[in-house]
């Protein structure tokens, strides 16, 4: 059995737009009354992505600001970490 807001979906057409196509639409007065729109802006900004080819297993004096530590290897870095008392 459907609830109601579902009852009312079935009769529109759901459009996924970007925010640019959507102002385009609405600019050029082509947005219809029977449709919904969802603003889906969606394409991530992958500038600041890490790559698997910068990910690294082992923490060294040469360890880069480009590279990222597994999980492992930041588990076992921290193992070898001796605490000592004052």
């Amino acid at each position: 059995m459907s609830t109601p807001i579902e009852t009312i979906l079935k009769n529109f057409v759901i459009n996924k737009l970007t925010t640019a196509q959507y102002n385009e639409l609405k600019a050029n007065q082509q947005l219809n009354r029977m449709e919904l729109y969802m603003i889906t802006d969606d394409e991530p900004d992958l500038t600041l992505k890490e790559d698997k080819i910068n990910k690294v297993t082992l923490l060294s004096a040469n360890s880069t600001d480009v590279e990222y530590p597994s999980a492992k290897c930041v588990y076992d870095a921290l193992n070898t970490v001796t605490i000592r008392e004052w």
